[in-house]
C-alpha cells in the first residue's frame, strides 16, 4: 500500500513539474516578444508614439491611459501653437527616447534576464533587465533599464512601467508621464 502511495505521489510530482516547465518557457518567450515589440516599435524616439495609435495589447490599461493622455496633450498644444501669434514657439512634446533611460536612445539592446514571480494568486509580474548601448555618441554609453510587466488571470503579459538606469534624469516611465501631464495642466 505504501509503495503504491509513494509511486502515485512520485508520478504526480513528475507530471506537475513537467507541466510547469513549458508554462515558464512560454511565459518567458511571450515576455521577450513583448519587450522586443516595445523596442522595435517605440525604442528609437519619442516621435514614434505620435505616428501610430498606442496598442492596447502592449501596455497595461493604466500605462496606456497615461500615454494616450500625453499624446493628446501634445497634439492639442501643437495645434494651439501653430494657430497662435507665435507659431515658432515650442509646443509641449514628449521628446527623446521615451522608453529608455537615455534621451538619445539606443543603437542596440539585448535582454539580459527575465525574473517572473507571482505577486498574488494568479497575478504574475516580470522584471526584465535590458542592457542597452548607444554607440553613436562618444564615448559609447551602456546602461541597463528594467521593463516591468504584469499578467493576470484574464489578461496577457503587458508592459506596466520601465525603471530607468541612473544614467538619465528620469527614474521611471510612469513618473515621467505623470510629470508631463501635471506640467501641461499648469501650463
Amino acid at each position: 500500500m505504501k509503495t503504491l502511495f509513494y509511486s502515485i505521489c512520485t508520478f504526480l510530482a513528475v507530471v506537475s513539474c513537467n507541466n510547469n516547465k513549458p508554462e515558464a518557457a512560454n511565459a518567458k518567450a511571450e515576455i521577450s516578444r513583448k519587450v522586443n515589440q516595445l523596442y522595435t516599435v517605440y525604442g528609437k524616439s519619442g516621435k514614434d508614439i505620435y505616428a501610430q495609435p498606442v496598442p492596447g495589447d502592449l501596455f497595461t490599461s493604466d500605462l496606456n491611459r497615461m500615454l494616450d493622455q500625453s499624446v493628446e496633450i501634445s497634439k492639442t498644444d501643437i495645434e494651439r501653437v501653430k494657430n497662435s501669434l507665435h507659431p515658432e514657439d515650442k509646443p509641449l512634446l514628449l521628446e527623446g527616447s521615451l522608453f529608455t533611460g537615455l534621451y538619445e536612445g539606443f543603437t542596440s539592446y539585448h535582454i539580459h534576464s527575465i525574473d517572473v514571480s507571482e505577486s498574488i494568486p494568479s497575478v504574475y509580474t516580470a522584471k526584465v533587465k535590458v542592457e542597452m548601448e548607444n554607440s553613436e555618441v562618444s564615448p559609447t554609453v551602456k546602461w541597463t533599464d528594467t521593463v516591468l510587466l504584469t499578467d493576470g488571470p484574464d489578461t496577457e503579459w503587458k508592459v506596466d512601467n520601465i525603471s530607468f538606469d541612473s544614467i538619465g534624469s528620469s527614474t521611471d516611465l510612469k513618473t515621467e508621464l505623470k510629470n508631463f501631464i501635471e506640467a501641461a495642466k499648469a501650463h
